[in-house]
């Protein structure tokens, strides 16, 4: 298995249309890698919660997922007021790493379970 690189990303966000919409404008890179491995290797991972056609919960997981052909399931998510309207193709991708490591060994106990 090989790792992604930023400049993939950037190009499929560029070259794709998605059915549902970012509801943020930016995500962490290293998050990204991470769940990809995740993916790559059939672990288990939550659902993606949306809401009006918008991403709410799980944008990493929706981009890896794509990316890899993957399914996850979508659930209802609660509604987010904001009127920013975000786009795939303009989406950030960040250098530093989102969650903490608890927050990382946390998912792996509940997610990587065999």
């Amino acid at each position: 298995m090989r790792d992604i690189t930023k400049e993939e990303v950037e190009k499929f966000l560029n070259e794709n249309n998605f059915e549902y919409v970012p509801n943020q404008g930016a995500v962490s890179f290293p998050k990204l890698q991470r769940i990809y491995t995740r993916l790559s290797q059939g672990k288990n991972l939550s659902s993606i919660k949306v809401a009006d056609g918008k991403i709410m919960d799980g944008h990493h997981r929706f981009i890896c997922s794509k990316l890899l052909g993957v399914k996850i399931d979508i659930v209802p998510g609660a509604k987010n007021h904001t009127d920013v309207e975000y786009r795939w193709e303009t989406m950030e991708l960040h250098s530093i790493d989102y969650d903490t490591q608890d927050e990382i060994d946390n998912y792996v106990k509940e997610f990587d379970q065999e």
